[in-house]
């Protein structure tokens, strides 16, 4: 063969070599794609034998390698999908693809830096390449590089503005982006997430998992009803979606719709029992319905399933010491900061616990330790300023209490100047009643509390007002959480309503509360529209009631004692708004009118101890009706009285009630009087305070060389059917000297029992004196504390003569009746009001029919 032939030969073998090759490859890509379809199929088994037949056909083809690798990652096998990737690569240097894929196993197995380094590969090979841009975020986002995992998202985005996964990434860190900090909240990063969910959808509407995102930024936002929207978007999607029917929950409760709420709650936990935060969420939502005792096992039921939620723990804790049972909630919130220390919250709720159990140094530094956690917590700030003592243990530190005050007014007032713009909370701090038991110390406190009026209108956002078009009939708002037995409802509220003269005046009443009873169903049918949190829940919602109710006049029988009253009373909502002496001090809002008080119960100089403008109603400005009970015994007191000798004096009265001043007026009656007994009876929630002004008046009676024990008898708070025994079975009733009360010395001369008061210089220390003098019976009514001690010595004299003790106590029990059904006073209260309107330009006469305004209607 010539050498012509020889390379004719070799040409023609390699020609033969390459179509072999040609046609191997060919083969191997038909294989491939049997492949694809098998694997498609689920058929993984048969698709890894086409991709291996494929390799032996064209082992140096990358892309069969790639295809195995990804078979392989579908059955588990990650090194062999690695080293199959990495064969891909070693044919093919610059596969981008294959480096991508790479990256993918390693990211589905946890080793994120090796999956970094395989997309950052993939990408100097191809920049452009959008998904890989997407899923290095992924990857920069599980090794906490938060920052750099956006950038790469928005690379993406650039690269493929309808990647619709990379939008869903982004939204997610920017949310997580939130959660680490309040600054990242204020470079609006929660906001880009909404953005960029909102984009997403727009490509996707059917993203399940972006409308949950975006309900939790929206939620986050404080964007309640749009969060809304978005969780039923998601359960439109997935019905069985936990989470979004519990987070669902939590709006709903956040905008006051309770049921709705707790039936989402309920939905979650049908879907994941052992759904813990569904458990507590529904428990919070109960506690608001008052429904403690189910809320209780809510919380339980959520810490039985996880055993180490700090903030189940301390809710749980709220309420058990709704519930009374103060050491539990203690122990509650101390085991959730066993789990957190820097529960912020629980440290908060543990400072007012064990404020009301009398340890103020160990509340303020509980309530100092939520403030070095969160500085800007404004309710953390009230507890903490305003930590007063309830029951001062000695003169000095009870004269101080307004003066403390006064420093924790400048003190606050200047904390929300310094921190403007970041406080958090500020009106609900500021309505948690800081002031109520500043009426208990001696004083005029009407500047403090104007101060503080001023305060707290300033910080509330003032929904805008306009005065409604002319009605036949005054519309009368009242606002109470006490339309049932109870001081409130009972000598002030429970008269007016039930004479208050129908044809000039509609009634609508707001029942912020959730206890009831009787006397709340009589509330209810005197009512043209009731209103309760059955149907109306939280401020909102309230607020939303008064714009629909649209009322002429709002009247609020105590200020001071209820937050959502105080709440609504801080705003101006009506044309009118009036309150009265269920809390008898003034109110210092600057957005109540008047104050209506009784001409018997205030000094001549009383309009210096209002803001409001005072309106003295005849009499004690009060139209009562008996309460008529069948008194039930009392064997084992009567036993204890019974082993005693001489007169018994009762002093039914908290014990907050009591100034150290007048401790020594009672042993010095003891003295002067010689063998006798003062009764005290004692408040469950205040069984500490008692326990101290024992031990302050034993330090009396020891001092005028008295044995206390032989002098001081304690008992339990009874109901009031056992309550008329107790007085029954006393001889005098001693009214306290800082704090008098209207309602004791009331049911004490329906017994017949001689009450003792001294007419102080206010109107809380003049109530008592104010009944007697309103059913003629004044000889008991002292000027001086000189002038009380010789009446106890005169009334203790005359209890030990039978004929003369049952004389005046027949008197009295003849006299009592002229106390009650005043109707005079609620003719006078419809007139104060009908003039207060008329000097505002608002008119209220007849009309012809048809002229007037619309009737009420429900607000949807």
């Amino acid at each position: 063969m010539g050498i012509f032939d020889r390379f004719r030969s070799a040409g023609q073998a390699a020609e033969r070599d390459k179509n072999k090759a040609d046609t191997s490859e060919q083969d191997a890509t038909r294989l491939i794609e049997e492949g694809h379809v098998l694997e498609a199929q689920g058929r993984v088994d048969e698709a890894m034998r086409r991709y291996l037949d494929a390799i032996r056909l064209a082992p140096k083809l990358a892309r069969a390698h790639l295809n195995h690798g990804n078979a392989l990652l579908a059955k588990g096998d990650l090194n062999g999908a690695l080293d199959a990737f990495s064969t891909a690569i070693q044919h093919k240097p610059d596969y981008a693809g294959a480096y991508y894929n790479m990256g993918n196993a390693q990211l589905n197995y946890g080793k994120y830096n090796d999956a970094v380094a395989s997309y950052r590969r993939a990408l100097e090979i191809k920049p452009d390449y959008a998904e890989v841009h997407c899923a290095l975020g992924v990857a920069l986002k599980e090794l906490g590089q938060l920052d750099d995992a956006v950038t790469s998202y928005r690379r993406a985005l650039e690269i493929k503005p309808d990647l619709a996964e990379a939008y869903t990434n982004l939204g997610i860190i920017l949310e997580h982006l939130y959660n680490t900090g309040i600054a990242l909240l204020n470079d609006g990063k929660l906001d880009a997430a909404v953005e960029n969910f909102h984009c997403l959808l727009k490509i996707e509407p059917k993203l399940a998992d972006a409308h949950y995102h975006l309900g939790n930024a929206l939620k986050k936002l404080g964007q309640n009803e749009n969060a809304a929207a978005s969780y039923h978007c998601v359960l439109g999607l997935k019905p069985d979606h936990a989470e979004a029917h519990s987070n669902l929950g939590v709006v709903l409760h956040d905008l006051g719709q309770y049921d709705e709420a707790v039936a989402s709650y309920r939905r979650a936990l049908e879907i994941k029992p052992d759904y813990a935060e569904a458990h507590s969420n529904l428990g919070a939502t109960l506690k608001e319905q008052g429904k403690l005792a189910e809320a209780a096992a809510s919380y339980k039921r959520a810490l039985e399933i996880k055993p180490v939620f700090a903030e189940a723990y301390s809710n749980l804790g709220v309420v058990l010491y709704d519930l009374g049972q103060h050491k539990e909630a203690v122990a509650s919130y101390r085991r959730a900061l066993e789990i957190n220390p820097d529960l912020a919250v629980a440290h908060s709720n543990l400072g007012s616990a064990l404020k009301e159990q009398g340890k103020f140094s160990e509340a303020d530094a509980s309530y100092k330790r939520a403030l070095e956690i969160e500085p800007d917590n404004a309710i953390f700030r009230v507890a903490q300023m305003f930590n007063l003592p309830i029951a001062p243990q000695t003169v000095a530190a009870a004269v101080a209490v307004p003066d403390d005050f006064d420093r924790s007014l400048k003190n606050f007032s200047d904390w929300m100047l310094a921190a403007r713009g970041q406080r958090k909370q500020l009106v609900e701090a500021l309505s948690l009643q800081p002031t109520f038991y500043l009426a208990y110390r001696y004083g005029n406190h009407v500047a403090l509390l104007s101060r503080f009026g001023d305060m707290v209108a300033a910080s509330t956002l003032q929904n805008p007002f306009k005065p409604v078009a002319k009605r036949e009939k005054l519309r009368l708002v009242v606002v109470s959480n006490h339309f049932r037995r109870h001081s409130v409802w009972d000598v002030i509220l429970r008269g007016i309503l039930v004479n208050l003269d129908r044809t000039r005046f509609e009634v609508v009443l707001y029942n912020t509360g959730n206890a009831e009873d009787g006397e709340t169903n009589l509330a209810r049918s005197l009512s043209d529209v009731w209103r309760d949190t059955r149907t109306v829940a939280g401020l909102n919602g309230w607020l939303d009631a008064m714009a629909a109710d649209q009322p002429d006049v709002i009247f609020y029988p105590e200020i001071g004692m209820d937050q959502m009253t105080l709440h609504l009373a801080t705003r101006r909502l009506a044309t009118l708004q009036v309150a009265s002496w269920g809390h008898p001090i003034t109110t210092g809002l600057p957005t109540i009118d008047l104050y209506f008080s009784g001409e018997l119960l205030e000094p001549p100089e009383a309009d210096t101890h209002y803001r409001e403008r005072l309106v003295r109603l005849p009499g004690t400005g009060c139209c009562t009706t008996p309460i008529e009970l069948k008194p039930e015994e009392l064997p084992q007191l009567a036993a204890d009285l019974a082993l005693r000798r001489g007169p018994r004096f009762v002093i039914a009265q908290t014990p907050y009630k009591f100034d150290p001043a007048d401790d020594a007026l009672f042993a010095s009656i003891a003295a002067a009087v010689g063998e006798c007994t003062f009764i005290l009876v004692s408040d469950p929630q205040f069984q500490w305070a008692m326990e101290r002004l024992i031990d302050r008046l034993s330090r009396a009676f020891i001092e005028r060389n008295l044995d206390p024990q032989k002098y001081l008898l304690v008992v339990q708070w009874v109901p009031r059917e056992k309550f008329y025994t107790l007085l029954d079975l006393s001889d005098i009733f001693l009214d306290c000297l800082a704090f008098s009360g209207y309602t004791t010395a009331w049911q004490a001369v329906q017994r017949g029992l001689p009450v003792l008061t001294l007419e102080g210089k206010f109107m809380r220390q003049r109530l008592a004196a104010g009944l007697l003098r309103k059913i003629g019976m004044t000889d008991t009514i002292a000027a001086t504390a000189e002038e009380y001690m010789a009446i106890a010595v005169r009334l203790a004299a005359e209890c030990r003569d039978p004929e003369r003790r049952d004389a005046r106590r027949r008197a009295l029990k003849a006299a009592a009746p002229l106390a009650d059904n005043d109707v005079s006073v609620v003719r006078a209260f419809e007139r104060n009001l009908i003039e207060a309107l008329a000097e505002r330009g608002r008119h209220f006469e007849p009309e012809p029919a048809g002229q007037h305004a619309s009737s009420l209607s429900t607000p949807s």
